[in-house]
């Protein structure tokens, strides 16, 4: 929950690029999907093998599988976004990629797009890292854990049609 609440603070402050160290690609996504929601944003996916799409629709921007592309076409978007860019963090040794995301984020004060960089080990350039908010995100919280674990049997349950039955001592 906590994790949740950062982010959202992050975007509703007007932070233009966030980065979020973690392995966890679908908790990043989900909550940035879950900050999206309240505050009435796209959420949009970018990966290398991939491009970049808006997340629940699948297919992918032409022109943008690229890094730069990909930054140029959020650039010509208009509607506030939330970009999850995954793959990113390996070409910020590229002055292209560099300049046009530095230029993307600049936009921010008329587009209100929030790019959060998502990876295990995110060492930014200093130029970036200073127009960059940092969020690790932490472990779950053991009610958390247990929702996760709840969700993930009904889930198998379902897909098997069998029943998962387990009493909280042993979860």
């Amino acid at each position: 929950m906590k994790d949740l609440q950062d982010l959202e603070l992050l975007v509703s402050i007007g932070s233009p690029l966030i980065s979020v160290q973690t392995i966890e690609e679908n908790r990043a996504s989900e909550l940035a999907e879950r900050v999206a929601e309240r505050t009435g944003r796209q959420v949009y996916q970018w990966s290398i093998t991939q491009g970049l799409s808006k997340v629940g629709v699948g297919t992918p921007y032409a022109g943008t599988q690229k890094p730069d592309g990909a930054l140029r076409y959020i650039a010509t978007l208009t509607t506030p976004g939330l970009f999850l860019l995954f793959d990113l963090h390996a070409w910020l040794d590229d002055a292209m990629v560099v300049r046009t995301l530095r230029e993307v984020t600049k936009q921010h004060g008329k587009h209100a797009h929030t790019l959060i960089l998502v990876g295990a080990s995110l060492e930014l350039p200093d130029d970036i890292e200073a127009i960059s908010a940092s969020l690790k995100l932490s472990l779950p919280a053991r009610h958390e854990l247990v929702e996760m674990i709840r969700e993930e049997s009904a889930a198998w349950g379902q897909k098997n049609q069998k029943r998962v039955k387990a009493s909280t001592a042993v979860i």
